[in-house]
């Protein structure tokens, strides 16, 4: 057995020795929450020391009274759920009846799943879409006895792979896994080697790094690496196979000997499986699940996990503390899955597009293509009435049917014909995606996007002006083209005006003219930059303190900028980008954000944002009650508004409360949000607020890099700061134009570089 410490990090950036930050800046402290040391099994690598969930989930059981002891986890045994008043009804096991003294209490995992199995049979909408075989699975596993309930649920969150029975080890559970690992085996919720065939290479990945080196002795190989000692028994049994007798061939009698240093073998039975992951997706349907059936014998996914069995991780945290989720009243009255085939339409093509994110993700371009030509094959085979549904239904949830991950996997297969320097076939591609106006209109690669790309193609990669004027003069009268966008295809369109050969065809009229945008004031600075071999990371220059010549700072640009504007007189200093401004949002905007009486935006109790959140329906729902708290923002105080006690009330109520473009870390303290608040304005946060609450997908990005103020003298200034080579991009020039057009203060700070020849390292 191998042991881990696993050490929580919360979200923290120190600002200690950093330029540009005021001396009474409280600092930003990281705070370590180390469990108890946990067994874990050889086979469980740890994919990330930062990653709560996934390292909870593997702990052994052996020590997780006393983890949970420690984090103060309280976990309530019928865990309310708003929407479906969810209790472990009668027929459940609410107690184990095992004669052993250890298994009298029902653990927390056992717990969150059994409450998410009857929330979803409690719910006469969700338990039709549950028939027949799946059904057969959840009574059989309701009625198995609780120690093989425990190893089920344990392994079922553990990596599906092969598991030598020496490596599962789960004393709390039970003393003889074996004995339980047969009663799965026979119930037919696990697989057994001895009635699988394992081929040598999948036993001898299986095997330890120590298993395979005393296998490798005995045939006189001897490497420094697992792998490169199964790479050489492999080959020698592929030159020393036995003509004459392959059942007694070397093969055999290595795999023979291998399969013998191993021992028996289990792995998740596919078909319980699947119901369960299927189970997950209707309790919470936007958390998504993934089968992991499919990877390698070693249960090796080759990239990141999707989504694996979220819904389980988010009740864990929720009852550890980790996340705090917002309040606010489930209204779902429009079921997404109104029948059994529409969940496993969407349940396929969910599973694909994983697989192709996986494909993408290590760079196996082949395969990734291969599974998109799959999916393509799927998609056919979507229902009609399926598909009619889907497109009546709201924008936000058109997410959740399978037409709209299809979409989605089609405009990956575009990404992926570019790579593959396919520009023909990716350009037949970005044309049907824009034939089509139904899906993907909220998403960031949507149309906009796919408007742009195929310009591009015509243009530089298939050198067809013609086709490419076509495409920008079409797209720039698209209502679903963002501004951010269309400013990129006037740019375009004016190059192709450019062109003799368009010109002589009489193909072009006249440029273009976008309304014309609004340019900050820019401000030129110089900064000492480092030589190449001593940068590190973001740190590539170097501020020194005036008047102090040995007092030497190594940051990034805009570290440097924010230490020049607090030689300025501006003492107070974040660089945030967007977020900064998004903080705001959610102080002001939380009672509305999270309102009643909007029914479908929120569907689980784990939700951190409305559904419909980055789409143009969050402001429509909502319009005369945004309209209002903006005027309100704008009075800064009237009879019925405060925005100071607007900010401290959400800032006392909410604290740590998890909300999607809300970072607690952001600023050091109430009174630091305050001071910003006062020296940025009522009307001038009013109108930014406004821009931010009709397009947040769009209008999130873009924003300047740094907010600097002196509470002192109620000044303020957004920068946006370009380095060396550096220039702004499309969605920073709208948003010049918007704070300039408001009469926000704001500015470019261009740094330029001198060089530092003389410094060595």
């Amino acid at each position: 057995m191998k042991r881990s410490i696993l050490t929580y990090f919360k979200n923290t950036k120190s600002t200690d020795n950093k330029p540009g930050y005021s001396a009474n800046t409280k600092k930003r402290k990281t705070t370590f929450v180390t469990s108890e040391v946990i067994e874990i099994s050889s086979d469980e690598e740890l994919q990330t020391t930062a990653n709560v969930t996934d390292k909870s989930l593997e702990r052994d059981e052996k020590h997780d009274a006393t983890f949970f002891q420690q984090t103060n986890y309280q976990h309530k045994q019928n865990l309310e759920v708003h929407s479906r008043n969810v209790k472990l009804s009668n027929d459940q096991p609410t107690e184990c009846e095992d004669q052993e003294e250890h298994t009298t209490e029902i653990p927390y995992y056992l717990k969150d799943f059994f409450l998410i199995l009857n929330a979803v049979l409690n719910n006469q909408n969700d338990k039709k879409l549950f028939e027949g075989e799946d059904m057969h699975w959840i009574e059989k596993f309701q009625t198995m006895q609780c120690s093989s309930q425990k190893l089920y649920i344990r392994l079922y969150q553990r990596k599906c792979a092969w598991l030598p029975i020496k490596k599962v080890s789960y004393p709390r559970i039970t003393n003889d896994a074996a004995v339980v690992l047969n009663d799965l085996a026979e119930n037919g919720f696990l697989l057994d080697s001895h009635n699988c065939s394992l081929s040598l290479d999948d036993v001898l990945h299986l095997l330890s790094a120590p298993d395979v080196k005393d296998i490798s002795r005995l045939y006189h190989i001897q490497n420094n690496s697992k792998q490169q000692n199964i790479s050489a028994l492999l080959l020698m049994c592929k030159q020393q196979k036995s003509l004459f007798s392959p059942q007694t061939s070397l093969e055999s009698k290595l795999l023979k000997r291998a399969s013998a240093a191993l021992g028996k073998c289990y792995k998740l039975s596919p078909a319980p499986q699947k119901v369960f992951n299927r189970l997950l997706l209707v309790f919470d349907v936007t958390k998504g699940t993934i089968d992991d059936s499919e990877y390698t014998i070693a249960g090796q996914s080759q990239g990141p996990f999707y989504g694996k069995h979220q819904q389980l991780s988010s009740i864990l945290l929720a009852g550890m503390g980790k996340i705090i989720y917002p309040t606010y009243t489930i209204n779902d009255p429009t079921p997404i899955f109104k029948s059994r085939l529409e969940l496993l339409e969407y349940e396929t093509a969910y599973q694909l597009k994983h697989e192709v994110m996986m494909a993408c993700d290590n760079s196996q371009w082949q395969q990734a293509l291969h599974l998109c030509e799959n999916a393509s094959v799927a998609s056919l085979q979507v229902d009609e009435g399926s598909k009619k549904k889907a497109l009546k239904m709201k924008t936000f949830m058109k997410t959740f049917t399978a037409c709209s991950v299809y979409i989605q996997i089609l405009s990956l297969q575009v990404e992926i014909l570019q790579k593959m320097k396919k520009y023909d076939e990716a350009s037949d591609l970005l044309k049907k995606l824009l034939g089509q106006n139904d899906f993907c209109l909220s998403r960031n690669t949507a149309r906009g996007y796919w408007a742009e790309r195929l310009a591009l193609n015509y243009d530089q990669h298939m050198h067809d002006e013609k086709r490419a004027m076509e495409v920008v003069t079409e797209m720039l009268s698209d209502k679903y083209v963002r501004v951010g966008h269309k400013i990129s295809l006037v740019e375009r369109y004016n190059k192709l005006c450019m062109s003799a050969k368009l010109r002589e065809q009489g193909l072009v009229k006249k440029e273009l003219h976008m309304q014309s945008f609004l340019s900050a004031k820019e401000v030129h600075i110089v900064g000492r930059i480092l030589p190449k071999r001593m940068q590190s990371g973001s740190a590539r220059f170097m501020w020194q303190t005036p008047g102090h010549p040995d007092d030497v700072v190594l940051c990034s640009v805009e570290e440097y900028a924010l230490a020049h504007y607090k030689s300025l007189g501006y003492n107070q200093g974040l660089h945030g980008e967007g977020g900064t401004l998004s903080c705001f949002f959610c102080l002001l905007m939380w009672d509305i954000i999270f309102m009643d009486g909007i029914p479908d935006v929120f569907r689980t109790q784990f939700q951190t944002h409305p559904l419909d959140l980055y789409t143009d329906e969050f402001y429509e729902h909502r319009k005369t009650y945004i309209v209002q708290r903006l005027q309100d923002i704008c009075d800064w105080e009237n009879s019925s508004f405060s925005v100071i006690q607007k900010l401290t009330e959400t800032w006392n109520l909410q604290q740590d409360v998890s909300c999607a473009g809300m970072n607690w870390q952001r600023f050091s303290s109430l009174q630091e949000t305050l001071a910003l608040a006062s020296c940025i304005g009522g009307k001038t946060l009013s109108a930014i607020l406004n821009i931010m609450s009709k397009d947040l997908r769009h209008t999130r990005s873009g924003l300047p890099d740094l907010v600097v103020w002196n509470p002192a003298k109620c000044i303020y200034k957004f920068v946006e700061v370009k380095g060396p080579s550096d220039r702004l991009q499309n969605n920073q020039k709208m948003w010049m134009h918007h704070l300039v057009s408001i009469g926000a203060c704001v500015e470019v700070c261009y740094v330029s570089a001198s060089a530092s020849r003389k410094l060595t390292v």
